[in-house]
């Protein structure tokens, strides 16, 4: 007999990133958030309160069960009246974590003590009538002794105790049975513990439970009477104890615990109603948020400074819905439960990635959202040009976006590719027949071959790509007629043909092998590349006309992954990247014979599509594809992948549609979308670990559930070392993931059984 099987439950968690940006301009950056709904398992839209234990698990209370997150998955708990083991009720108001690492959940009836081991509850207070009198009678702390304290509304207040396994009663001489059955919150704090019960704050020594001092709130001022108060809080801020009452009518009132100061918030003389109130991680501001979907940061060591921060989430600042629950975490990111509309997820860095899409004139932005071309011209103007409703000019400093299209200048509204000679002029290619010039200081176009003397009888069109290279010779790609050279000059605002090149292939035999050429670079003087849909790159000798061509790479001669190219770059090395829809390649043609080196999905890249090519100034790559942006570290041959859930407009990019600003050095990508645009020199790359955690174990693609018929596990997977299993039982799955909530798709696993 075969001895069992023992598989050690660690999984190693290899590699990880993600990104965050810095501030790139303007007062208040743009936080990038994610919406968490229904669609994605939660139980109810309305969150009461969110809370991270110490595992580094997510909890969303709600108004309809108790959800775990852990990132990717969303785990309910609701009431079962079949199985004493769930959860009390489905009405989750807080969670809280005591000294022991044991999670409670207070609901609507009865606090609830979560089994990690087990994945079951313990309930209490759920058959107590006077604890049913009003809504979140319960209110349950964590002392300074790291147990459970409990207010019921009729009942007083209960500590919870081990050696006990229950709650026992507080019992404080000097005040009356009806005044502990009415406190309405409460506040364990170093020695001593706060009391709010009918209309009076109450200060008491834990050690002896005695009355240190207890004020009538109306003597402090004249608007604290409880009728008038919607919501309480005791919290700590800034090694200072507060009470914090939001008025019905509006405004927040704040009493110092130390010096009985009281302070009266509102928002630039508005009233507004706070329903959640949270410390921020450092315990130096706090997180408040209203009923109408404000949400403001409040400083009391700065004289209670108030500022609004909605404006930086605008996913949420439309919604006008009531905030339920706040929650800063330590990995940067804010968690807004709603009245509604779910929870939001915002990272608390500037986006790293910026849009420009489709939307009005006004707002900047693009008249269609498919981008085909990009440039920035000399004066930081950017020019886009769309796949089917014409050219886009936004202005550098101020002003809205201005369109060209057939109706006012151009001969047609498919913009492949643009770009800038030395006259200033822009040189326009679209999916017509021929190609337009426009002025750019005088705002006139020109059209070519018809406006080109002595050139008026050329035939060329659907221009792909446009180079204009060190003697001011125009180089156009073309989808068709292969690939023409122009030279130009201009006098009294009319253009001369001076010199004329044109290559195209009549047959296979012909030095051009296709005449569709997507990409044309300069390598120097009088030698450009040409990137062909078909037929691999060529090198051409401008003054000769010779042309060298390379192809698809063979045992018998060293060549390119793919011979349909995209888009191809010369590095600061003299290196030609080939990007094609068949993977990267790059060419040293430093020294010939010319070497080649060919980079795949399985070397890193998200896509073997490659649709542009940009150099940084630490000589990395950017890469756009069909699956999200990659950074190319060229020495350690390692990329970095971006993808919409880092802020791009989409995964998918176009053709060519890629551009470096000569004068702001931002890099501009085009995609179906709009265009991203951003500072590569601002993304840095985060070294925070996330936590692996193993979530489930499957035999024969049946659940293993801690204690059941099958005695494999005697309590959680992820509370274990180790577990055997017999040598019959040998088709098993292990579920597992990482504890990240920024963005888990960027989590590599290893693992070895």
């Amino acid at each position: 007999m075969r001895s069992p099987v023992n598989i050690t439950s660690k999984i190693l968690l290899f590699f990880f990133i993600s990104i965050f940006g810095v501030k790139v301009f303007g007062d208040d950056p743009i936080w990038q958030s994610l919406r968490i709904t229904n669609e994605m398992g939660l139980s109810n839209s309305a969150v009461n309160n969110i809370y991270q234990d110490s595992r580094g698990f997510m909890w969303f209370g709600t108004w309809d069960g108790l959800n775990r997150f852990d990132g990717k998955n969303i785990k309910t708990y609701i009431p079962d009246i079949f199985d004493k083991k769930s959860i009390s009720n489905n009405i989750i108001r807080r969670m809280l974590e005591d000294q022991q690492g044991n999670l409670w959940i207070v609901t609507e009836r009865g606090i609830n003590r979560y089994s990690h081991d087990f994945d079951n509850f313990t309930s209490w207070f759920t058959e107590s009538p006077e604890s049913r009198i009003k809504e979140q009678s319960l209110k349950g702390r964590v002392g300074n002794d790291g147990n459970i304290w409990v207010n019921a509304y009729g009942l007083g207040i209960f500590r919870f105790s081990s050696n006990e396994n229950d709650f026992l009663p507080i019992k404080i001489p000097g005040l009356r049975e009806e005044a502990m059955k009415s406190i309405d919150c409460f506040l364990p704090l170093q020695q001593n513990l706060f009391l709010l019960s009918q209309d009076s704050l109450v200060k008491i020594d834990i050690n002896s439970m005695q009355i240190q001092n207890k004020i009538h709130l109306p003597t402090l001022h004249p608007q604290l009477n409880l009728s008038t108060i919607e919501n309480s809080w005791f919290f700590e801020c800034d090694e200072n104890a507060y009470l914090a009452l939001s008025q019905r009518k509006g405004g927040l009132i704040l009493i110092n615990l130390i010096t009985w100061e009281v302070t009266l918030l509102n928002s630039n003389g508005n009233e507004f109603i706070v329903t959640s109130l949270e410390q921020s991680v450092n315990k130096d501001f706090l997180w408040v948020g209203t009923d109408d979907g404000g949400i403001f940061q409040i400083y009391p060591n700065e004289g209670f400074k108030m500022q609004s921060v909605l404006h930086q989430i605008p996913e949420l600042a439309d919604k006008k819905v009531k905030i339920w629950s706040i929650l800063e975490t330590s990995d940067d990111l804010l968690w807004i439960g709603t009245d509604g509309e779910g929870v939001f997820r915002s990272y608390l860095k500037p986006k790293p990635f910026f849009q420009i899409g489709r939307g009005d004139a006004e707002k900047r932005q693009l008249n269609h959202q498919i981008v085909r071309s990009i440039y920035e011209d000399k004066k930081r103007n950017l020019w886009v040009g769309t796949r089917g409703n014409g050219l886009n000019f936004i202005p550098y400093q101020k002003g809205e976006t201005q369109y060209y299209n057939t109706s006012n200048g151009l001969t047609n509204n498919a913009v492949l590719s643009l770009q800038e000679d030395r006259f200033g002029n822009l040189w326009i290619g679209h999916d017509g027949f021929g190609i337009d010039v426009l002025d750019m200081e005088t705002g006139k176009f020109h059209y070519f071959p018809a406006e080109l003397k002595g050139g008026e009888n050329l035939e060329f069109g659907s221009i792909y790509a446009i180079c204009i290279d060190a003697f001011d010779q125009v180089w156009l790609g073309t989808s068709g007629y292969g690939i023409i050279g122009l030279n130009i000059e201009k006098k009294n605002g009319e253009f001369f043909l001076t010199n004329y090149m044109h290559i195209k292939g009549e047959s296979l035999d012909d030095p051009l092998r296709s005449n569709i050429v997507y990409a044309i670079v300069e390598e120097k003087p009088n030698i450009v590349w040409l990137g062909t849909r078909g037929a691999g790159i060529y090198r051409v000798n401008t003054l000769s006309g010779q042309m060298e061509n390379y192809t698809l790479n063979t045992t018998q001669k060293p060549g390119l992954s793919d011979n349909d190219i995209l888009s191809l770059y010369i590095d600061k090395s003299n290196n030609l990247w080939v990007g094609s829809s068949g993977g990267l390649n790059m060419v040293n043609i430093n020294y010939t014979p010319y070497s080649f080196e060919h980079f795949l999905i399985q070397d890193g890249l998200p896509n073997n599509t490659i649709h542009g090519i940009l150099e940084d100034k630490k000589g990395n790559l950017w890469i756009s594809t069909n699956k999200g942006l990659s950074e190319f570290f060229i020495n350690e041959k390692k990329f970095l992948n971006f993808n919409s859930a880092d802020g791009l407009q989409s995964n998918e990019y176009t053709d060519g549609a890629a551009c470096i600003g000569q004068k702001t050095g931002k890099f501009y990508f085009g995609g179906i979308n709009g265009l991203d645009w951003f500072y590569p020199e601002n993304i840095q790359v985060s070294k925070n670990v996330p936590k692996l955690i193993i979530t489930g174990f499957r035999l024969y693609n049946k659940k293993i559930l801690p204690s059941d018929s099958t005695a494999i596990l005697n309590k959680n997977i992820d509370e274990l070392e180790d577990i055997s299993l017999k040598y019959n039982q040998n088709f098993f799955t292990i579920e597992f993931t990482t504890l990240n909530y920024i963005n888990p798709d960027k989590s590599l696993f290893e693992y070895k059984l």
